[in-house]
């Protein structure tokens, strides 16, 4: 009782909070679906990086549990980001191959006609002499 009275009444609910919280936890066999998110997760994990020695083991897990499954989904996002960045400079270096492939392909086929038009006119100037 006295780690409680040398709370601020409002670090004192916030650490009542917390245990309710890990107890329904603990009671839901640990279900990730109970884990703290969000703005109260932050609250949380400044509260324990405070005051961590005034939480229960319990309380203190179900905290890092919170926290680890936070990371690992930022992780995952970050992932796919990097992975759909990755998937889209491959579609440009596609899309510039296929235009300088079309590029290409064009510049044989006009150096191709003009071969045959440089071809026909020395022929027609051959039968003109």
């Amino acid at each position: 009782m006295q780690e409680q009275e040398n709370l601020s009444l409002e670090e004192n609910q916030i650490r009542q909070t917390i245990e309710r919280c890990a107890k329904q936890w603990s009671s839901e066999e640990r279900n990730i679906s109970y884990l703290l998110k969000g703005e109260f997760l932050i609250v949380a994990d400044k509260f324990y990086l405070h005051f961590g020695n005034r939480l229960s083991s319990n309380a203190r897990k179900f905290i890092i549990a919170s926290i680890e499954l936070r990371d690992k989904k930022t992780t995952i996002v970050k992932t796919k980001r990097h992975g759909q960045l990755i998937g889209g400079i491959i579609g440009a270096i596609a899309v510039v191959t296929v235009f300088a492939l079309f590029i290409a392909s064009f510049n044989s086929m006009v150096e191709a006609e003009v071969n045959s038009s440089n071809e026909r006119y020395e022929n027609v100037s051959k039968i003109s002499v």
